[in-house]
């Protein structure tokens, strides 16, 4: 996702992805248009990099952690 995504945190309030503290397990936000997904930050060199992570069920995106992140980035 593009770094100036706007997502809520919090309903009615909307921020850029790049200005959200973004934990190891990622971030739980609302996209417009969209829904729920969980944010994960990553930094390749000197360039940050945000990925949404969207599953069929809430509750499994809520769960969805780093590891899992990880496995599903790194699949050839």
């Amino acid at each position: 996702m593009e770094s100036n995504q706007l997502v809520s945190v919090e309903k009615g309030s909307w921020v850029q992805a790049q200005q959200l503290g973004i934990p190891g397990d990622g971030l739980r936000v609302w996209l417009k248009n969209f829904g729920y997904g969980k944010v994960f930050r990553t930094q390749l060199k000197d360039q940050l990099r945000h990925y949404i992570c969207a599953l069929s069920d809430d509750e499994q995106t809520a769960t969805f952690d780093r590891k899992a992140f990880n496995e599903q980035h790194d699949r050839p």
